[in-house]
């Protein structure tokens, strides 16, 4: 269950990062697709709906972390 947690934490990192810094060069009008999102949605189906709510939450709190934006 910890390895479980660690997987998921090092997983919402490097997409939150990876959505910042790469995802907006994809599109000529500066958006791109939104991978926490992809995330939470294969962990509520694959290990949770409580699993899904805190990595929803975390990624969340580090995008806007990432992008200086408030709460």
């Amino acid at each position: 269950m910890i390895l479980d947690a660690v997987k998921i934490a090092l997983c919402v990192f490097v997409l939150a990062i990876l959505e910042v810094a790469a995802t907006p060069q994809l599109t000529p009008f500066g958006g791109g697709p939104d991978l926490i999102v992809i995330l939470v949605v294969a962990l509520a189906l694959w290990r949770g709906v409580e699993a899904a709510a805190v990595a929803g939450f975390a990624g969340g709190l580090l995008l806007d972390a990432i992008t200086y934006e408030h709460l």
